[in-house]
């Protein structure tokens, strides 16, 4: 894993370090080739198949977990913005110095890389960042003295539709990656459906306006579709509640 201590942020160190000194360096990639690392992200942001992507994604998570710290280092980068959302937003990291808390990201997202089920095959990128949320939630968390919050209907009405916001964010989400891999086991929703949900709620503009364009729909449909969903995985949920007494 890459480190360094050139300032107080590792994002700026591992950004200024990855433009600086590998993204226009040619590595052998596997079956990328002999590449770029920019050429690299590059090529995977301006994909609009949502499943090719996951596919190159992959492939660059079987090269790290391999040794190979050139693609570590692209994964690292095409999920920075991530890191930088845990840090702001994880409880258990607002209280940490910026570069702790970086770090500790950083650490979260390594692991969530190395870590990634092999049926983990939609939405990959954001797979790795609510892993890592989890990772976070379940380490760095722990020694903040915050009680937990039932899911009760009202937390799951917020989690699956919005709402006040109150709750925190990493709480939210944590609940969120809960929700949506028990909706595959059971059948409520399709692999595709939940990465449709993801990509809308967890994603950038640019993923929400490529996967209407690979749906062949408009934005305002795909906001309505995904309504929808969430429509269906918030009476799924209640219903589980009420046959088992608990979530």
């Amino acid at each position: 894993m890459w480190t360094t201590d050139t300032t107080q942020r590792c994002v700026t160190d591992f950004s200024d370090h990855w433009h600086r000194r590998c993204a226009d360096r040619p590595i052998d990639l596997g079956t990328f080739g002999v590449v770029t690392p920019r050429s690299v992200v590059t090529r995977i942001r301006r994909t609009r198949d949502l499943d090719e992507r996951d596919l190159l994604v992959l492939d660059l998570v079987r090269l790290a977990r391999a040794g190979h710290d050139g693609a570590e280092q692209i994964l690292l980068l095409l999920v920075l913005p991530r890191v930088v959302h845990l840090t702001r937003t994880c409880r258990g990291l607002r209280v940490l110095p910026v570069r702790d808390a970086q770090a500790i990201a950083f650490g979260a997202v390594w692991e969530a890389i190395r870590e990634l089920p092999d049926a983990a095959t939609t939405a990959v990128l954001h797979r790795i960042g609510l892993d890592a949320l989890r990772i976070i939630t379940r380490t760095a968390t722990a020694a903040v003295d915050v009680p937990e919050t039932p899911v009760d209907d009202e937390a799951l009405a917020r989690l699956v539709e919005g709402g006040s916001g109150r709750a925190p964010v990493d709480d939210a989400l944590r609940d969120l990656a809960t929700v949506l891999r028990w909706a595959i086991d059971e059948g409520v929703m399709t692999s595709d459906e939940v990465r449709e949900l993801a990509v809308v709620d967890l994603g950038e503009p640019d993923d929400r306006e490529r996967l209407a364009r690979e749906l062949g729909i408009a934005p305002a449909s795909l906001t309505r579709r995904v309504h929808r969903l969430r429509v269906r995985l918030r009476e799924a949920v209640r219903a589980e509640i009420v046959r088992a007494g608990t979530w």
